[in-house]
């Protein structure tokens, strides 16, 4: 979540779903910037690490979904960005 509140805007929103997965909403974007936003996401996750002087790496996989055009409610955003996230993992 730490890594996730940097691209936070003020009118945004990062929640952690359960497990390893997150949401973050950020209103009112064009389709270049999510893209930039999510490739910046994307970019900052796999930058190595270190842990206990053990170098590590992470990877993500992403699902995208835009207001009204794949849900105007909370639920069918969540639902079609999970369908979106494990379409991404195939």
């Amino acid at each position: 979540a730490r890594c996730l509140s940097q691209f936070e805007p003020a009118e945004g929103l990062v929640s952690h779903r359960g497990g390893d997965e997150f949401v973050l909403a950020i209103p009112q974007l064009n389709q270049t910037t999510i893209e930039h936003v999510a490739k910046a996401i994307l970019e900052t996750i796999a930058t190595p690490f270190y842990f206990n002087g053990i170098r590590l790496s992470t990877s993500a996989t992403m699902g995208i979904c835009i207001c009204p055009n794949d849900g105007d409610n909370h639920l069918d955003l969540l639902r079609n960005c999970d369908m979106a996230m494990y379409l991404g993992k195939t």
